[in-house]
């Protein structure tokens, strides 16, 4: 009887053991749970905060471009530009003074420099030696 009663105390034992590890971990699976809630709750939080910053900045940056544009119409309008002109002594020009270059002078004035890297010095090199006969040949025509 002793050795029934030994056995079966072991195994109320063990088997309070193996409930009170359940109890554990399901005390842990839910304070887990309760951590992620938690945390992503504040996820949650801080991006629409941030969604609510950025929809501000959204109408502050509307309300300035349209401020600007109406500014630019204000300033640009003939009226504005009139004023202006007004008073830094400006009048409208003369036709009889205005100068009109044939293309002929407009193909043969000096080209902008080139940056001499890569493509553009190859790029300058081949104007170089194509565009001094054009010159020649077009200066051969008018002299004709």
């Amino acid at each position: 009887m002793k050795v029934r009663n030994a056995v079966g105390a072991h195994e109320a034992r063990s088997r309070g053991r193996r409930e009170g590890v359940h109890w554990l971990l399901v005390f842990a699976l839910l304070l887990a749970a309760a951590f992620i809630e938690v945390w992503e709750s504040t996820a949650v939080s801080q991006l629409s905060l941030e969604i609510d910053k950025l929809r501000a900045q959204v109408k502050d940056t509307d309300a300035r471009t349209s401020f600007l544009g109406a500014r630019a119409a204000e300033e640009g309008s003939r009226v504005h530009l009139a004023s202006i002109a007004k008073r830094l002594c400006m009048r409208p020009a003369d036709p009889g003074q205005i100068v009109m270059i044939p293309p002929s002078l407009v193909a043969l004035a000096p080209a902008r420099p080139v940056p001499q890297t890569g493509i553009a010095a190859v790029a300058s090199r081949l104007n170089e030696f194509f565009v001094p006969a054009a010159r020649a040949r077009a200066a051969r025509e008018t002299q004709d």
